[in-house]
């Protein structure tokens, strides 16, 4: 099966930068959320840490 679209895709010129590209892609986005992690307030990680311990109705009503 893989020899079937090996065969196709080199066909193709300059298929080699989709490749690249998407490990770029990658680690940029990894990257990125690495900075905003460290970045974010230690109140607000704890705060967002205990969401799924919480019940949905507390929730609701510190919305309102």
């Amino acid at each position: 099966m893989l020899r079937f679209i090996k065969h196709n895709v080199d066909s193709i010129d300059g298929v080699a930068i989709y490749p690249i590209i998407a490990l770029l892609t990658f680690f940029i986005v990894f990257i990125v959320m690495i900075f905003i992690v460290l970045k974010m307030n230690k109140k607000h990680m704890d705060e967002i840490s205990n969401y799924p311990l919480e019940d949905d109705n507390n929730l609701n009503n510190e919305k309102l």
